[in-house]
């Protein structure tokens, strides 16, 4: 039988009142946000001097500290974060969480002692991106929340021997998207969730279409898909509380709480029971706990789920009909009694209701019954604060209530007065003293008093500590000391981390001093104690300087590469022109109109039963290679080169935008098939792409947008290994012209591409929304529009992906076509346009309007007329209108 390994328990923090119910409750680490380049920037979040404060809190209690610096940044925010890192450095935090790969290089040469976590923001969900992650000297993973329980424990076993920890999510709110893969909220209202101000519009209500389509794509005769549920894109909140044991058998290292939203309540009460669940593991008799599992909803849920780590069925994963706090269930009304004004429920969960407890009535019938009394109707929910005593008789609670409510609804505990006392309780917990200290009391030849004490401090560093009383002892006169009384007073360690281990007092014997002057040695001795202690866990004052001098040569870097590059054109540039493409006829009219380059994602082969088999989680990574479709993607692929090869044009094979282990196993098969036959292969993982230079060294690697590419620090990461990367969607011509210029400076060999057209990716999720679509809706959905509408009525358009996953695409279409000389004078060497999900005739006409566009440009003939003219063309065979993204102003900041 495996052994039990229990992981740290990981606590949020989104202000210093939660950081200490954190501490109180039993976390081994908690982990928070400055005021800046953090991934939650509405939470309360920390000021400086608080971060101080907490982590003395909390290093005074045995506890670690992990600040988020989990944001995207351009080149000019990159010396104010390589500031922040030296300060953190200094004041001894722990670790930070990194998504940003160029901050991550700074922070390696800058502070190369402090430790590094990979953000979930940084996407990484297989062997070889922890492989690579170790590599680049990041310290621990937080792995994807989309991986299953195998994978997680396949990836542990994989790269165990490179001493790399893994961290899981375990409690709290899911994402939709796989993180750092979302735009989304960025797209919509120019709050990027990559900049930590996600507006969660994946909370929203939203229908799902489906219809025809014109020769360009465009949808025609839209029609809602009868589906119930209105928040297709609303996850249920994790809860693995009931999967410890599994857990504890996988050998994680940590298990992280998410919620710096969360008030200090929330915090208390999900640590303290994980505390306490994780303690029973390691002892060996642990059993869920019904009374937890009932606070932990109390606390906040939308419904628990295992998520993808241990559920069977996406519908398990997903809370569709509501995206709010469910509460705890209580029971059924079984009738009203209206001379009373009583409900009488009846009870499935023994929870205990009382006055002050807010409580909601649901009733679920589908009818519209909205109103009271007046026309004999009830509310469909009515919530309340209970004013009278609820009376318990049997399996009976009888409630009054206000209003009528109808036999049927079920009622909810929201609020309980006995759980927040509860977590009042936990938050004013003290921890008991932690750390052993040893003490030798002597005295001297003038009766004057030492301790001298010796205890491990933060980091193994042994720490010795001398103190010298300011008083003498005197020859005592009728009650002399004993040594017992003596020891007896040094055991009053107090509130300080101490628990004295060893006591050695060496006693003249026959003295006396009043017991007021020799407890206030001790505190003094315990307090000097105490600073030696925090002492322990900052860096030495060499090391700070080091980093100091490391700070002001980067410093100088930084600067001038920023001063170099302004105002820099490149109006020699050539660009070529590429295209996404996932279809035979999409391809076909890029070859005609004279496309140079073409990125092909092979299509999944049967969409049908593809959204149907994707509602069982455990199919999607279980069992033997699958040899049949790794034959029909060979073919598929062949077919694509050959059509290339004919017309000269380079032939990329492009991976999907998520890699799970499971599918590099087959994409691999098909690589030694078929290596000789395209010119490269287009992926957005790291990891992966280091493993395909080993794999086959003579492939070219192109990077897509995914890899979150912000600024010139993070090309620097890259350039061993991509021959052409794509910068990030979010980022302005500003921002564009800032990386290429400072990269060509420094005579950075890679080429930089652009997507300029298309209803670009929004997010990637694991979920399938068309395995929605009862089968009586389904006629042919390889060949309709499928789409999503908000309830602004925008359309986004959606498409699955080989391996079942939805993409949303934005609701308009990106078009730059009257951008190109701004283009050209960036220096982007290629241009993208996205015809996944187009046709035949609206790739031939697109790709043939953009070449036209670029033949002004390369002779240098702006013209804006014709420019203008192509632009309306687009317009008209554009999929939701036209929008220049984010390429005039960027995003929010």
């Amino acid at each position: 039988m495996a052994k039990n390994y229990i992981p740290e328990l990981l606590a949020p923090a989104g202000s210093i009142d939660a950081l200490k119910a954190a501490v109180n409750a039993g976390a081994d680490a908690v982990y928070i946000s400055g005021k800046k380049f953090g991934a939650r920037k509405f939470a309360t979040n920390f000021t400086d001097p608080e971060i101080e404060e907490g982590l003395e809190y909390a290093k005074l209690r045995g506890v670690k500290i992990y600040v988020t610096v989990n944001t995207l940044l351009n080149d000019s925010k990159l010396l104010s974060v390589a500031e922040y890192l030296l300060w953190l450095y200094k004041i001894g935090v722990d670790a930070v969480i990194i998504q940003d790969l160029g901050v991550a290089s700074l922070a390696k040469k800058l502070v190369p002692d402090l430790d590094l976590h990979a953000s979930t923001q940084m996407t990484i969900h297989n062997v070889p991106g922890v492989k690579w992650a170790s590599k680049f000297g990041f310290k621990r993973v937080v792995l994807s929340r989309e991986l299953g329980i195998l994978e997680v424990e396949e990836i542990i076993k994989k790269t165990k021997y490179l001493g790399i920890e893994i961290e899981i999510f375990g409690h709290g709110a899911l994402c939709y998207s796989y993180s750092g893969q979302c735009l989304l909220s960025s797209f919509i209202g120019g709050r990027s969730g990559n900049k930590g101000m996600c507006a969660q519009p994946c909370r929203k209500k939203y229908t799902l279409l489906s219809g025809k389509i014109d020769q360009y794509g465009k949808p025609l005769a839209l029609h809602p898909v009868d589906i119930k549920d209105k928040y297709l894109l609303s996850t249920r909140d994790l809860a693995l509380y009931q999967n410890l044991d599994i857990i504890s058998k996988i050998n994680l290292n940590s298990l992280k709480i998410e919620g710096r939203m969360r008030s200090p309540e929330y915090v208390a009460l999900v640590v303290n029971i994980y505390r306490k669940a994780l303690d029973s593991i390691s002892s060996g008799n642990w059993k869920q706990n019904s009374d937890d599992i009932s606070k932990l909803k109390l606390a906040f849920n939308r419904k628990f789920t295992g998520g993808y780590l241990t559920e069977n069925s996406a519908e398990l994963v997903m809370a569709r009909d509501s995206p709010g706090n469910r509460g705890l269930y209580i029971g059924q009304v079984q009738r009203y009694d209206e001379k009373t004004q009583t409900a009488i429920v009846s009870i499935k969960n023994k929870y205990k209701l009382e006055i002050g407890d807010g409580i909601v009535f649901k009733y679920s019938n589908d009818d519209n019954e909205k109103t009271f009394k007046k026309t004999n109707k009830f509310f469909k929910t009515y919530g309340m604060a209970i004013e009278k005593a609820p009376v318990y008789k049997g399996d009976k609670l009888i409630l009054n209530v206000g209003m009528p409510v109808k036999t049927g609804s079920k009622l909810y505990l929201t609020r309980s007065i006995a759980l927040n006392h509860e977590a009042n309780k936990i938050i004013k917990n003290r921890p008991s003293p932690s750390i052993p200290i040893d003490i030798v009391m002597w005295w001297d030849t003038d009766l004057k008093a030492h301790l001298e004490g010796e205890f491990i401090g933060f980091n193994d560093n042994k720490c010795k500590i001398r103190l010298k009383s300011s008083f003498k002892m005197e020859k005592a006169i009728n009650k002399p000391l004993n040594p017992e009384e003596i020891e007896k007073q040094l055991q009053k360690t107090g509130k300080t981390p101490f628990i004295l281990r060893k006591v050695s007092i060496k006693y003249p014997g026959d003295l006396f001093i009043s017991l007021s002057k020799l407890n206030n040695f001790r505190r003094e001795f315990l307090e000097k104690s105490q600073i030696e202690l925090l002492l322990s866990f900052k860096p030495s004052q060499s090391h700070v300087q080091e980093a100091y001098e490391r700070f002001n040569n980067i410093k100088k870097l930084l600067s001038s590469s920023m001063e170099q590059f302004v105002g820099i054109d490149y109006d020699n540039t050539p660009i070529d022109l590429a295209v996404y493409a996932d279809s035979l006829d999409t391809v076909k009219g890029a070859l005609e109109s004279g496309a140079n380059r073409i990125y092909f994602e092979v299509p999944p082969k049967n969409l049908n039963i593809l959204c149907s088999d994707s509602k069982n989680l455990k199919s999607m990574y279980d069992g033997p290679i699958d040899e049949a479709e790794i034959e029909r993607v060979v073919s598929v692929l062949k077919l694509i080169c050959e059509l290339c090869k004919k017309d000269r044009t380079e032939f990329i094979w492009k991976w999907p935008q998520i890699t799970h282990q499971y599918q590099i196993n087959q994409y691999y098969t098909i690589l030694k098939q078929l290596s000789k036959n395209f010119h490269g292969i287009m992926i957005d993982d790291i990891g992966v792409a280091e493993e395909l230079k080993k794999v086959a060294p003579k492939l070219v690697i192109y990077g897509s947008a995914g890899l979150n590419i912000w600024n010139k620090q993070t090309v620097l990461q890259l350039i061993r290994i991509f021959n052409t990367i794509t910068p990030s969607a979010e980022l302005s011509k500003e921002n564009l012209r800032n990386i290429i210029s400072s990269s060509r400076l420094d005579d950075l060999k890679t080429n930089f591409e652009l997507v300029v057209q298309g209803n670009v990716d929004t997010l990637v999720t694991k979920d399938c929304l068309l395995s929605l679509v009862p089968k009586k809706d389904i006629k042919d959905i390889e060949n309709e529009f499928w789409g999503i509408q908000d309830e602004k009525k925008q359309i986004f358009p959606i498409k699955i992906d080989l391996e079942g996953r939805t993409h949303i695409l934005n609701s308009v279409e990106l078009c730059l076509i009257d951008h190109l000389h701004e283009i050209s004078q960036i220096g982007i060497n290629s241009i993208v346009v996205d015809l996944r999900t187009k046709t035949y005739y609206y790739s031939r006409d697109i790709i043939s309007i953009y070449k036209n566009g670029l033949e002004y440009i390369n002779r240098k003939e702006n013209s804006g007329k014709n420019m203008n003219r192509f632009k309306s063309k687009i317009k008209i065979i554009s999929t939701g209108g036209i929008t220049t993204g984010n390429f005039l102003k960027g995003i929010k900041e």
